[in-house]
């Protein structure tokens, strides 16, 4: 029987966790019922504007598989499932990342990078995926699992600021893809950079990109401007301060309308960190060669490559998005 944990946190989000599965939602209300809602198998009855996430190696809906993937073959069938209640226009985008490159998947006989969603009011349904590129079985490798809510949404027209669309449109899964329990672990791709500054920060935590000239932990316009091709610095502030976090090393993986962008020239930027301290520094990513607009999203990975874990890692914050407007 699946154990399900039941969390309010502070910013009124309900989250439940099962396996590798999690719902999540903008409105608190009651955490001793479980009662699933009608037509669902994983989203609370009151959840009412809810949306629920999970990966499994199974057809199951979300069985506990302690954050290891087994499969005997790169060939073999994986599952992901998705339920979302009450918005009938949110749209859903779903990647995979192997290693934190990110991989196109079959679904049904067609190749996507991004799958895309769009969820009624009242949706559940389980997808059944095959990896569309080889992997080394040689190997154990990291499986990184991300869905972005309302997808389709660019900050640049919303009268919000950023901070409505923090850690509240994104649900993750950092696990280990398991060919053999013999395999070592896969090495990272590139080597490891180091912060331009450690400083203590007692009232922030998680991540933060933006543009600022200087050192400063400021949330993001809504809009940054570039021309075609132009190469954008972002700063990023990662990890410690307020929730005293251990963070050996991280990874900063960027999303260019909802594709993985390169950082350095790299697919992902991987930096050494510190616990209880934020971490800051900058990279560049380029902006598209087409005049357009192109909501930038972004994840902190903490300690990607650790070889022992007790579970799917669900706490990987996304930064405050923003949209890069390309004239």
């Amino acid at each position: 029987m699946k154990k399900i944990i039941t969390i309010v946190l502070a910013v009124c989000c309900l989250c439940s966790l099962s396996a590798c599965q999690k719902t999540e939602q903008n409105m608190s209300f009651s955490a001793n019922t479980n009662e699933i809602m009608d037509g669902m198998h994983t989203l609370y009855a009151a959840n009412t504007e809810g949306y629920a996430f999970g990966i499994d190696t199974r057809p199951s809906y979300g069985v506990d598989e302690d954050g290891i993937f087994e499969l005997s073959s790169a060939k073999d069938t994986m599952y992901f499932h998705i339920e979302s209640a009450g918005d009938s226009k949110r749209q859903l985008a779903v990647q995979i990342f192997i290693d934190y490159v990110q991989a196109p998947i079959i679904i049904d006989g067609t190749t996507y990078d991004t799958f895309y969603i769009n969820a009624d009011d009242k949706f559940s349904k389980e997808y059944a995926f095959r990896f569309a590129e080889e992997i080394d079985t040689t190997k154990n490798h990291k499986i990184l699992a991300i869905l972005t809510a309302y997808s389709n949404i660019l900050m640049a027209k919303q009268d919000v600021q950023a901070v409505a669309t923090s850690t509240d449109t994104s649900l993750c899964f950092d696990g280990i893809l398991s060919f053999s329990p013999n395999n070592t672990l896969a090495e990272p791709l590139f080597n490891m950079n180091q912060p331009t500054e450690l400083y203590e920060d007692n009232f922030n935590d998680g991540f933060l990109l933006n543009t600022a000239t200087k050192n400063i932990r400021s949330i993001p316009d809504n809009t940054v401007t570039a021309s075609p091709n132009e190469t954008v610095t972002l700063k990023y502030h990662v990890g410690g301060g307020a929730a005293k976090e251990s963070r050996d090393n991280s990874l900063i993986l960027v999303n260019i309308a909802n594709k993985q962008t390169s950082i350095n020239e790299q697919a992902y930027y991987y930096i050494d960190t510190e616990p209880d301290k934020i971490s800051y520094g900058d990279f560049s990513i380029q902006a598209p060669s087409e005049p357009g607009m192109y909501e930038i999203t972004a994840w902190s990975v903490p300690n990607p490559f650790a070889p022992n874990i007790t579970g799917c890692n669900i706490n990987i914050p996304m930064a405050m998005r923003f949209t890069l407007e390309v004239k």
